[in-house]
């Protein structure tokens, strides 16, 4: 093989990581959670769930790439979640325009739904779930949950898509109601949009180019001592 060939595929094993190390954002638009605290009175008994039965349908499912679009899911493709994380710490009223932060340490569980089937399922580690208030007025609360992935069950993303770990998930909600019981929260529920983010995993066609490329530069590397 002449050093240009050589040189070539040492410039491709250069190329090859930096085209694998995409960072991939499922956007889940429409998403329903709902929040219920039966005693309500920092007993930390609260679950948050998906507001479906038994799972919550979804508007839009979009997928980038490094903020570039990679495929749009709509109508009539059925699109769902379910969410199931449990004993909640009981969560004070936050003072106007203030907020609270509680965390769920038992963390729970998350799955996608893509044309009725599941196309993603992971473990939750630690949910922190804050609770803010946008104005003076008790029906006035936003929601923002981030949960921690402490490991991805199953995968079956559409397009070729495969994420890697480490895996976050979140959802911004906007509220549709809330119950108060004195000083805490009781019920709450709302919707708004999810976002599940995580590293790509290379292609094994890329990890075969990396791998050429590697023996490459060893190869020009070699030429050059004699």
């Amino acid at each position: 093989m002449t050093r240009t060939k050589l040189a070539l595929f040492a410039a491709l094993a250069l190329m090859a990581p930096l085209a694998s190390a995409g960072m991939i954002d499922i956007t889940m638009t429409g998403a329903g959670l709902t929040y219920s605290d039966p005693d309500g009175v920092g007993a930390g008994t609260g679950t948050l769930t998906d507001s479906g039965a038994p799972t919550d349908p979804l508007a839009l499912v979009s997928i980038t790439e490094d903020g570039n679009p990679v495929t749009l899911l709509q109508p009539p493709t059925q699109m769902s979640f379910d969410l199931s994380v449990l004993n909640i710490p009981s969560i004070l009223i936050p003072a106007a325009t203030g907020s609270t932060s509680v965390t769920a340490p038992a963390g729970g569980t998350f799955e996608l739904f893509l044309s009725n089937s599941s196309a993603l399922s992971l473990t939750l580690d630690e949910v922190e779930v804050t609770y803010t208030r946008i104005s003076t007025s008790l029906f006035d609360i936003r929601v923002f949950f981030a949960g921690t992935v402490g490991s991805i069950n199953s995968q079956a993303l559409p397009v070729g898509v495969e994420l890697g770990e480490p895996v976050t998930l979140s959802f911004n909600i906007q509220q549709g109601s809330t119950v108060a019981l004195g000083d805490y929260l009781q019920s709450y529920s709302g919707s708004g949009t999810g976002i599940i983010s995580a590293e790509r995993v290379p292609e094994p066609s890329t990890l075969l180019i990396a791998g050429l490329g590697l023996l490459a530069v060893a190869g020009v590397r070699a030429r050059s001592k004699k």
